[in-house]
């Protein structure tokens, strides 16, 4: 299977020297994994933030559809 990068997600503010957020985790809700799993895309953690990586096989991954929502949220810490 090959993955690609479709979108990235990094959170950054200036009171950290490097600006890159560290102290932020972000984790799909259950029904934005459920999404990202039919679409067959993976969800990679980055330092700062997130990616999201279609499958790119063989087969074409179906379009996200305009009514369809990706929720995260924020773990207590």
């Amino acid at each position: 299977m090959n993955y690609l990068p479709l979108l990235s997600l990094q959170l950054t503010h200036a009171y950290y020297s490097d600006g890159r957020c560290r102290d932020l985790v972000i984790e799909p809700a259950p029904q934005t994994r459920r999404l990202l799993g039919n679409y067959r895309c993976l969800l990679k953690d980055l330092p700062d933030g997130v990616r999201i990586c279609p499958n790119c096989g063989r087969r074409a991954p179906d379009p996200i559809g305009a009514g369809d929502a990706i929720w995260v949220s924020a773990p207590a810490a």
